[in-house]
């Protein structure tokens, strides 16, 4: 596997901000993409994702096209707050293939639980790949920074079968 950039939070929020932005000022009025698919992640059929994702036009350069994105916060009766984050992308060119090839989720293991990862890889050919529980890892989060001290720890997984064109659905959950 080739060593991979992580998407934190933050750098997904700014892709998909990005590319809000360009299909918004590209997009007649009237005509801004709209992700037709509701309820809970991995639900939808292959064949549903594939349709829903052939109306995106991939935009100029991109590497990824974010098809949705979603977070969510569940506070319980007991005031524990379970937080999801889903979301859906094509990969665009062989850049994106390298570029975008794990998924991740940090967590402060002081006051959250490990997140739980899944991930599956729908190819143009309509195959899927499962996100293997096995291959999910767990260390400490670096920061580049010396004078930072933290016990923030990262999960991560390599995605399985990535290839240009490929949509990839992916869903972390963290406990608070």
């Amino acid at each position: 596997m080739r060593a991979c950039r992580t998407r934190s939070p933050l750098f997904t929020s700014v892709v998909f901000a990005f590319v809000f932005f360009v299909m918004a000022v590209d997009a007649a009025p009237g005509q801004e993409p709209v992700w037709p698919l509701v309820g809970p992640a991995f639900q939808a059929s292959v064949a549903d994702v594939q349709k829903a994702a052939a109306q995106i036009v991939p935009e100029k350069f991109m590497e990824a096209t974010v098809l949705f994105e979603r977070e969510s916060y569940r506070i319980d009766d007991e005031g524990r707050v379970t937080y999801r984050h889903s979301l859906i992308f094509r990969i665009e060119t062989q850049a994106g293939v390298e570029d975008w090839a794990e998924t991740s989720a940090r967590y402060a293991p002081w006051y959250q639980n490990e997140p739980a990862i899944q991930a599956r890889v729908i190819l143009p050919d309509g195959r899927v790949s499962q996100l293997d529980p096995k291959t999910v890892i767990d260390g400490p989060a670096s920061d580049d920074n010396d004078d930072v001290y933290t016990d923030e720890r990262i999960r991560k997984a390599p995605l399985p079968a990535l290839a240009v064109g490929a949509i990839v659905e992916e869903e972390t959950v963290t406990e608070i």
